[in-house]
C-alpha cells in the first residue's frame, strides 16, 4: 500500500497559466503575487466530503479592504484550482469517504497533498 502523503508539482490550471504549469505560482500567478505581497506564506486547504476550505497563514492580519479582496477573488481561485487538481488525481474524491488537505508553501512554491479514503467493510 502506498503512502498517501505526497509532495508534488502540478501540470494544469487557471488564472491564464500556461498549459504546462508545474508550480502553483505558474498555475495562479496573480494570486501568488498578491498573497506574497500581503505577507501570506502558507495556504492550507482541508477538504472533507464535497467541501474544500481555504485558510491563509501570514505574518499579519489583513486590512478590511485586503480581506474583502482575499475572500472575493483569491480564495475562490485557489479553491477552484485545488478542486481541479483533486479531481484529476482522484476522480472518486468527491464522495462521502474522501478527506485530506493541501498545503501550499508560497516561499518554496511547493504543494503538499495528503488524501485519505475511508473504506467500510472488506
Amino acid at each position: 500500500m502506498s503512502d498517501p502523503k505526497t509532495t508534488q508539482n502540478h501540470d494544469s490550471g487557471a488564472d491564464h497559466a500556461p498549459a504546462t504549469a508545474q508550480r502553483m505560482s505558474e498555475l495562479l500567478p496573480l494570486v501568488a503575487q498578491k498573497l506574497r505581497g500581503l505577507g501570506i506564506h502558507t495556504v492550507y486547504a482541508p477538504y472533507y466530503r464535497k467541501s474544500i476550505s481555504v485558510v491563509l497563514i501570514g505574518e499579519r492580519e489583513p486590512s478590511l479592504s485586503e480581506a474583502v479582496e482575499i475572500v472575493a477573488t483569491m480564495t475562490t481561485a485557489i479553491g477552484r484550482a485545488l478542486q481541479s487538481i483533486l479531481q484529476r488525481r482522484y476522480p472518486e474524491a468527491m464522495t462521502d469517504a474522501a478527506s485530506g488537505h493541501f498545503e501550499w508553501d508560497l516561499a518554496a512554491d511547493t504543494l503538499q497533498h495528503e488524501h485519505v479514503m475511508t473504506h467500510k467493510g472488506i
